[in-house]
């Protein structure tokens, strides 16, 4: 039977509350993903940017560069974090192509 996982076995990576998905590179060794970075506390589910970093070990990671961003013109605003978001990220390389699947969404909403 398995240990029960500790609570200091969580891992710490970027995110806003958000489903990420991590893959490994066979051929580098790494794993990567791609995972929105919070960069304004009053947003703790903070989705308008889209970031793909990397990892030795999945425990320390780095950011490689920003993917998606908002370009609505809310940009840098409280109301971007508020209405834009790239959700439910999925993604995989084959032959040096990143094809990747994800939900985007911007603006108000009348729900």
């Amino acid at each position: 039977m398995a240990a029960a996982a500790a609570a200091d076995d969580a891992l710490s990576a970027a995110g806003g509350h958000t489903k990420f998905v991590i893959r490994r590179d066979p051929a580098s060794k790494l794993y990567y993903t791609l995972s929105n970075v919070n960069t304004d506390a009053q947003f703790q589910d903070q989705r308008n940017i889209l970031i793909l970093a990397a990892s030795n070990d999945t425990t320390t990671w780095f950011n490689l560069g920003v993917l998606l961003a908002d370009d609505t013109g809310l940009a840098g605003t409280a109301d971007s974090a508020r209405y834009t978001g790239f959700h439910y990220v999925d993604w995989q390389v084959r032959c040096s192509i990143l094809p990747s699947l994800f939900c985007t969404c911007t603006g108000r909403s009348s729900r």
